[in-house]
C-alpha cells in the first residue's frame, strides 16, 4: 500500500534502517521460536554492472587518495558544503585522529562534476586490484569507472581498502578545483554495506 506524498525507490544508501536490521538479526530473532539463521548476502556477489565510463563533460583531470581525520569528518557536518550528502553513522566512540579514507577528484570543471554527481546516488567507491580500477557504485547496481589503478599506486590503494574496512565501510567522495583550493564543490560521506 502506497502513502500518499510519499514516494518509495530502492536505495543502497538506508544506513540507519540497515543498521537497526542487523542488530535485530543479531540479538532478538535468534530468541524467535522457529528462527533459522540465513546466510547473509555478500555484495561483491550482486550483479553490478560492467562500469560504464564518465561522460567526457564530467571526468575529472586529476584524482588523489587521501584520508582525513574523523575529528574533520564530524565537523564538516556543520559546514553547508553545496553538493553532497553526509551518511548517518552513528560512531561516538571513534576518536578524532582515526583515520578516514577517501577519494577525490580534481577538475577545473568541479563544480559541474559535483551537480552532476548530486544527480546520481552514490553507494560507495571501490578500488579493485584485480580489474586495476577505481570505480564508483550508484543506484543499486550502476557503476562508473573513475580511474585506473597504476602500479605506483597500489599501496595507496592497500591504505584506502584497509582503512575503510577498519572504520565499518566508512569512507568519502569529494570534488575539487585543486590540491591546494580550500573550497569542496562537493562531499559525500559514504558507508559501504555488507548486505
Amino acid at each position: 500500500e502506497q502513502i500518499p506524498g510519499i514516494e518509495v525507490l530502492p536505495s543502497r544508501r538506508c544506513y540507519a534502517l540497515t543498521d537497526v536490521i542487523r542488530e535485530r538479526e543479531e540479538s532478538v530473532y535468534p530468541k524467535m521460536e522457529g528462527y533459522m539463521k540465513e546466510k547473509p548476502v555478500d555484495i561483491l556477489s550482486m550483479n553490478f554492472s560492467i562500469p560504464k565510463a564518465l561522460p567526457d563533460a564530467i571526468r575529472g583531470e586529476r584524482y588523489a587518495f587521501v584520508t582525513l581525520q574523523m575529528g574533520q569528518i564530524r565537523a564538516l557536518a556543520d559546514v553547508s558544503l553545496g553538493f553532497g550528502k553526509m551518511c548517518y553513522y552513528e560512531d561516538s566512540e571513534t576518536p578524532d585522529d582515526a583515520p578516514v579514507p577517501g577519494f577525490v577528484v580534481y577538475s577545473r570543471r568541479a563544480a559541474s562534476i559535483a551537480g552532476w554527481m548530486s544527480g546520481v546516488e552514490i553507494a560507495a567507491v571501490r578500488g579493485n586490484f584485480e580489474t586495476k580500477q577505481v570505480v564508483m557504485e550508484t543506484g543499486l547496481n550502476n557503476a562508473y569507472l573513475m580511474a585506473r589503478i597504476t602500479d605506483g599506486q597500489k599501496a595507496e590503494v592497500k591504505e584506502f581498502n584497509q582503512n575503510k574496512k577498519s572504520r565499518g565501510g566508512l569512507h568519502f567522495f569529494a570534488v575539487q578545483e585543486d590540491a591546494e583550493s580550500d573550497e569542496i564543490e562537493g562531499f559525500w560521506l559514504l558507508r559501504e554495506l555488507k548486505l
